[in-house]
């Protein structure tokens, strides 16, 4: 992706799986990627639901729905993770939602989301994949106790 000109509005998402976690270490992170890219923030999604359970859905339709509006054109992530943890398909879909509504993602942990063609599709692929098992063994191991 060209970088985008000085002052583009972006927004931020932070997510966090529940309320005994907070995003203070995203947002910190989040804001001084936009200034270090002279990105605007103009809104802030802080997020505080499940990305397993899809719980985040409510929220994502919103970053979704400004983009479209164009209040914003890029999205900046702490990691595609933060978007959904329900695997590859919702994974592959989250970020494309973002585009087809005119957006660019940027992620902290992911920087090469800014490429394009199939092997950005690929890795963004594995990361949900990846994240989804994750989030399926952790339940496990708390379940088992």
């Amino acid at each position: 992706m060209p970088s985008a000109p000085a002052g583009t509005r972006c927004a931020l998402w932070e997510r966090v799986s529940d309320a005994h976690q907070d995003t203070a270490a995203q947002h910190g992170a989040l804001v001084q990627e936009a200034e270090r890219r002279g990105l605007t923030v103009v809104r802030v999604f802080d997020v505080t639901a499940s990305g397993y359970h899809g719980q985040q859905e409510h929220q994502f339709s919103k970053l979704v729905d400004g983009l479209s509006r164009r209040q914003y054109s890029v999205v900046i992530c702490w990691a595609i993770d933060r978007l959904t943890r329900q695997g590859v398909s919702e994974t592959l879909q989250a970020v494309s939602r973002i585009t087809k509504a005119g957006g660019t993602l940027l992620s902290l942990q992911e920087p090469w989301i800014e490429t394009s063609g199939e092997l950005r599709d690929l890795l963004v692929a594995i990361v949900g994949w990846v994240a989804n098992f994750e989030s399926r063994r952790r339940s496990e191991r708390i379940k088992s106790g």
